[in-house]
C-alpha cells in the first residue's frame, strides 16, 4: 500500500479519535517518536488501531544518532518588477564565504500530508494551506504552486518544488497538528528554510516548526525544533494568496517579511518531517509556521570564480587607423586583451567600423562592421579568438551572396546558426526596412520580412534588433521609430508568412515606461527580454514580456542613486548569474569616461558598477568607442546559447 493511501488513512483514524486522544496524539507526534509515520503501518478499514507491522523496525538495531546544528545565512532575491506584489525568485544562498546558486540547490520533490486535524470552521479546510504571492499568476519571473485551502500532498509539493519565496505552506493557527513529510532528490546535510512573518511580527518569523530528519526506513534520526528567536530578518517582503484570503489582507497593507535560518546535520538525510502543533491557550502554541524549504547539493558548491568568464567588445575606432578592434575582457578582473586589429592587414581583410560582436558555439568571434564591404554596405566577419585572424562571411554590397543591405550593424543568432539581420537603411525606398537570414557557412543571404509591406502588416520606421522567438515559428524585431510619436515598437514576425503584429508599443504608456529608442535585446528567459532605450538624453533598461508586451522598469543611466552613471549605453550581454552588461560609449572628448566602459548591473535593483575603463591603462590595451558586447557559450544562461 502506498505511503499516501496510509497517511490518508491514518488521517482518518485520527480524525474519529476524541478530542483528548486527539490532542494526544498531536503530542506525541510532536515528540520526535522514534518510528516516523512511513513505519507505522496501515489502519485497517474499520477504523480500529493501526495493524501491527513495526516488529522489524523495532527490534533492528537503532540508526547512529545524528545532530542538527543552526546557522544564519543571507538570501540573494531577484523580482521582475512587474509586480510589486508578485514573484520573488532565489538566486542564491550564502553562508559565510560560501555561496550555493541555484544549480547547487534542489527543491522539494514530493510531499505527504501525514496529519492535519485543525479545522477552519470560519473559511473550510484544515490548517494546511498552500499559498503563492497575490500576483504571482500573472507574473513571469518564476513558477508558484497553487492557491488552496484544502491541498494534497501533490499541491504543497508543488509550493515547495521552486525557488519563488512567495510560493510557501501556510500554516493556520486551528487547533490541531499539521505534519508534513517532504522529500528531495539527493541526500543533503544542509537545509534553507524561510518562515513568513506577520501584522503583528512584519519583519521576522513568528511561528515554531519541528523538523526531524528521517531515514529510509522512515525513523528519526535527528530531530530540531525550529523557533522563531533562532529566525534572522531577511528584509525580504512577500505577499501571500492561498485562494480564501490574503496576506495583507487589505490591499495597500504592509506586507509581511521573511525570516531566514538554516540546518546542518552530521548525516545525510533526503526526507525530513515539518510539524507544528496547535493546543488551547496554555499549551504548546507552535502559532502556524508559513514556509519553505530548499535543500543544499552535498560537496562544495560550484566555484564561479574557477571557471574564467570571458566577454568580447566591439570598438569602432581603436586600432590602427582607428579602423577598429575586437578586445577579449575578462569579466572577473575587468582586464583588456586587443585581439584583432581591424587595421592591420595581416590579421586578414580590414575593417572600417566594427560595432555588433556575438560569439559563435564553437567559440569563433562573429563581427558585424557597418564600413566594410563593397561600396562600405557592411560585411559580417568571422575572427579566430586565438589569432585574430578575421575572414569575410558576408559582404552586404556583393549581389552575388543574396540582396543588398545598407549599413546592417548587429546581428543575433538564429536556431541552426545562422544569423538574424536587421537593415537599418536599404538603399531601395520600396524596400526600405528589410530581415536577412544569413547563411554562417557561405554568407548567403535571403529576406525573411519586408517590413516595408504594409499587406504584412504595420509598416517600420527603422529596425534595429532581430531575434527567435523561444519555442515558436517567430522572430521578434525592435523598430527605433515606429508610432505617432516615435516612440518605437517591438515587433512578432511569422518567419514562415512574413505576417506582423506588434507585442509593444513603446509609446503606450498604459503597457508601462515609454521609451523612446528601443534597440539591443537580452533573453532572460523564454518569455521575458530586456530591451535597451537609446534615448541620447535619458537612457534606460527595460523589461518585457512577451506574452502580454507589458514593461518594467529596471534601471535610468543618469540617476546616481543606481551607482555609475552612463553616458551613451550600446551593447547589452548577460552574465550567468543574471546580471547584465552594459556598453558605455563614453562622453565627449576630455569628459570623463570619455574612452568608455563595460558596466555590470544587478537587475532586480538596477544598480551599477564599472568592470573595466577603456581609458585606464591599468586594464590594458586602450579603448576609444566600445559598442556591443557577448560572452563566451560556457558563461551564458544555459537554453539560450544560440541567440
Amino acid at each position: 500500500m502506498s505511503k499516501s493511501v496510509r497517511s490518508s488513512r491514518l488521517y482518518a483514524q485520527t480524525a474519529k479519535l476524541g478530542p483528548a486522544r486527539r490532542a494526544r496524539t498531536g503530542l506525541v507526534l510532536g515528540s520526535a517518536l522514534a518510528i516516523g509515520f512511513a513505519g507505522c503501518g496501515e489502519v485497517n478499514d474499520e477504523g480500529g488501531e493501526p495493524i501491527a507491522q513495526v516488529t522489524g523496525a523495532i527490534h533492528a538495531s537503532p540508526p547512529r544518532p545524528a545532530t542538527f546544528s543552526v546557522f544564519s545565512f543571507a538570501s540573494r532575491t531577484s523580482t521582475s518588477n512587474f509586480y510589486p506584489d508578485g514573484d520573488v525568485r532565489l538566486e542564491s544562498v550564502a553562508r559565510g564565504a560560501t555561496t550555493w546558486r541555484q544549480d547547487d540547490l534542489q527543491t522539494v520533490r514530493s510531499a505527504t500530508i501525514l496529519l492535519d486535524d485543525g479545522v477552519d470552521e470560519a473559511r473550510g479546510g484544515h490548517n494546511f494551506a498552500s499559498g503563492q504571492g497575490i500576483n504571482s499568476v500573472p507574473d513571469p519571473w518564476e513558477t508558484e504552486g497553487p492557491a488552496t485551502i484544502t491541498p494534497t500532498g501533490d499541491d504543497l509539493a508543488g509550493s515547495l518544488g521552486n525557488f519563488n519565496l512567495t510560493s510557501i505552506v501556510v500554516t493556520r493557527e486551528n487547533v490541531g497538528t499539521a505534519s508534513l513529510e517532504v522529500e528531495f532528490r539527493k541526500p543533503s546535510t544542509t537545509f534553507f528554510f524561510w518562515e513568513r512573518g506577520s501584522t503583528a511580527s512584519p519583519t521576522t518569523a513568528n511561528s515554531d516548526l519541528l523538523v526531524e530528519a528521517l531515514d529510509e526506513h522512515g525513523r528519526v534520526t535527528a530531530s530540531h525544533k525550529l523557533l522563531r528567536s533562532e529566525y534572522t530578518p531577511t528584509g525580504i517582503a512577500i505577499t501571500t494568496w492561498n485562494g480564501s484570503f490574503a496576506s495583507p489582507s487589505t490591499p495597500g497593507g504592509a506586507p509581511p517579511q521573511l525570516g531566514s535560518v538554516g540546518l546542518s546535520i552530521d548525516r545525510p538525510t533526503r526526507r525530513l518531517r515539518l510539524t507544528s502543533v496547535q493546543e488551547a491557550p496554555g499549551g504548546v502554541r507552535d502559532d502556524g509556521p508559513d514556509y519553505k524549504v530548499i535543500a543544499a547539493d552535498l560537496g562544495q558548491p560550484h566555484d564561479a570564480s574557477g571557471e574564467p568568464l570571458i566577454g568580447w567588445v566591439a570598438d569602432l575606432n581603436a586600432g590602427t587607423d582607428q579602423r577598429g578592434a575586437l578586445f577579449r575582457i575578462d569579466l572577473t578582473s575587468g582586464q583588456r586583451e586587443l585581439v584583432s586589429d581591424f587595421g592591420n592587414p595581416a590579421q586578414g581583410p580590414l575593417g572600417l567600423n566594427p560595432l555588433g560582436v556575438n560569439v559563435e558555439d564553437s567559440g569563433s568571434i562573429v563581427v558585424t562592421d557597418t564600413g566594410a564591404g563593397r561600396n562600405g554596405r557592411s560585411a559580417i566577419f568571422r575572427v579566430n579568438p586565438r589569432t585574430g585572424r578575421r575572414f569575410l562571411v558576408s559582404d552586404f554590397g556583393n549581389a552575388a551572396q543574396g540582396p543588398l543591405g545598407l549599413h546592417p550593424e548587429a546581428l543575433l543568432f538564429d536556431v541552426d546558426g545562422d544569423f538574424l539581420v536587421a537593415d537599418e537603411n536599404h538603399p531601395d525606398p520600396t524596400l526600405a526596412f528589410l530581415v536577412f537570414k544569413v547563411d554562417h557557412v557561405t554568407g548567403r543571404r535571403r529576406l525573411l520580412a519586408d517590413f516595408s509591406d504594409a499587406s504584412k502588416g504595420p509598416v517600420s520606421a527603422g529596425l534595429e534588433r532581430v531575434a527567435v522567438e523561444p519555442g515558436t515559428h517567430n522572430v521578434i524585431v525592435t523598430d527605433r521609430d515606429y508610432g505617432a510619436g516615435r516612440n518605437g515598437a517591438l515587433f512578432r514576425v511569422n518567419r514562415f508568412t512574413g505576417r506582423r503584429t506588434i507585442i509593444s508599443d513603446f509609446g503606450d504608456a498604459t503597457l508601462g515606461p515609454v521609451a523612446v529608442n528601443p534597440e539591443g535585446i537580452v533573453f532572460e528567459s523564454d518569455r521575458l527580454i530586456v530591451i535597451q532605450d537609446e534615448n541620447e538624453h535619458d537612457s534606460q533598461l527595460l523589461r518585457v514580456d512577451l506574452q502580454t508586451g507589458r514593461r518594467a522598469f529596471i534601471a535610468r543611466y543618469s540617476d546616481p542613486a543606481q551607482g555609475v552613471l552612463a553616458d551613451h549605453p550600446e551593447g547589452l550581454g548577460r552574465l550567468p548569474d543574471g546580471r547584465l552588461l552594459v556598453v558605455d560609449e563614453g562622453g565627449e572628448d576630455g569628459e570623463e569616461g570619455a574612452a568608455g566602459a563595460v558596466l555590470v548591473i544587478d537587475p532586480s535593483t538596477g544598480f551599477r558598477t564599472r568592470l573595466t575603463d577603456f581609458g585606464d591603462a591599468a586594464q590594458g590595451p586602450l579603448g576609444i568607442d566600445p559598442a556591443y558586447i557577448d560572452v563566451e557559450p560556457s558563461a551564458r544562461h544555459e537554453g539560450h546559447r544560440h541567440r
